[in-house]
């Protein structure tokens, strides 16, 4: 009783451990510290995570307060004037019968967060503004002007159907709900990780190293040098690289490692190599004309188009003014001139 009521004398600067001068950049590291320490997830069931809970809320509170000028400014008013602070923020003293008023109770939002895996396993972090401007926008607005970008970490083991709460600003509380949108590569089977592997055709004609990158970023290895993939495939485990159940525990990543195709190999090889050769060009092309910019030359004048939308576009007009006139001259034939033609002449 006497620590939770050292905590409550607290202010928002001791709680995240900065002086009162601190800036933007400093209450934001302040607080990013004090919620990767006091994570209720970080600590094991009983007394120890129910005061980590509360550590972490009243983080969240003064973070709140504390990023916000306006109110950060009220606090500190109220910090300088503890005597005024109850008439003057609106804490009126108790009525005739000696009964404090009620406190202002918190407004409460639901908001549905799809997450990727990432995301739950807290190596990525959630952009709460964006899921609430899918229903209400104008409040979306409202809080990332007021308060900036509204991001934060899930608790390590969340799942499908999970919940949690983030307080902005010390009077909208906001109830996430955890969605699972799926993942391109792994599966989720509980606290397991499952996904597909395949190597080249060629594979068992060096035997090279399989490596893969798991859910949280590490590059982890599959097979060793030297070993083969059988035609039907194999099966692959390693240990602790799933998704986390607690601070210290996390589940297998599962592959099943196959061999591909002859002409699947190929197929793959000759997109990648088209898509260099691609990137080579345009690298090279770029680089002389950088060359020309450099030496000083200029570049070679274009040729007009000559082709069969325009096969008489360099003569134009003036040119058949030159021959007379008339356009495109007859050329003789071998035919006698016709009485209307040779009548022309006289």
């Amino acid at each position: 009783m006497l620590q939770q009521a050292a905590a409550a004398e607290l202010t928002h600067y001791e709680v995240l451990n900065v002086p009162a001068d601190a800036e933007a950049a400093t209450l934001r590291g302040a607080y990013r510290k004090a919620a990767l320490a006091w994570h209720p997830d970080k600590h094991p069931e009983g007394p120890k995570r129910l005061q980590a809970q509360r550590k972490f809320e009243q983080a969240n509170e003064a973070f709140s307060t504390l990023n916000d000028p306006q109110l950060r400014r009220e606090y500190d008013a109220r910090l300088a004037n503890p005597e005024g602070s109850d008439s003057a923020y609106g804490r009126a003293p108790p009525d005739d019968y000696g009964r404090a008023p009620p406190r202002r109770s918190r407004q409460t939002v639901d908001v549905v967060l799809r997450c990727s895996l990432e995301q739950l396993g807290g190596w990525r972090t959630v952009d709460v503004a964006v899921a609430l401007a899918s229903t209400r926008p104008a409040l979306a607005v409202a809080l990332v002007q007021r308060f900036g970008s509204l991001l934060i970490y899930l608790p390590k083991g969340s799942r499908h159907g999970s919940t949690t709460t983030f307080v902005v600003g010390g009077v909208l509380e906001l109830q996430l709900l955890v969605s699972v949108r799926p993942h391109r590569t792994f599966a989720r089977r509980g606290e397991h990780l499952t996904a597909d592997r395949h190597v080249p055709a060629w594979h068992n004609w060096r035997k090279p190293p399989v490596h893969m990158r798991a859910v949280c970023g590490t590059r982890v290895c599959l097979r060793q040098r030297g070993e083969a993939v059988p035609p039907g495939g194999v099966s692959c485990t390693v240990a602790g690289y799933g998704m986390p159940l607690s601070r210290s525990q996390r589940g297998d990543l599962r592959v099943t490692l196959r061999r591909r195709s002859v002409p699947g190999s190929l197929g793959r090889l000759g997109a990648r190599l088209g898509g260099v050769a691609l990137a080579a060009a345009g690298a090279l092309r770029v680089l002389q004309q950088a060359a020309q910019v450099l030496s000083g030359a200029s570049a070679p004048p274009r040729r007009p188009f000559r082709g069969k939308l325009f096969p008489r576009m360099g003569g134009g007009v003036k040119g058949r003014r030159r021959l007379g006139g008339g356009g495109r001259q007859r050329r003789p034939t071998g035919r006698p001139p016709s009485l209307r033609e040779a009548g022309r002449g006289l």
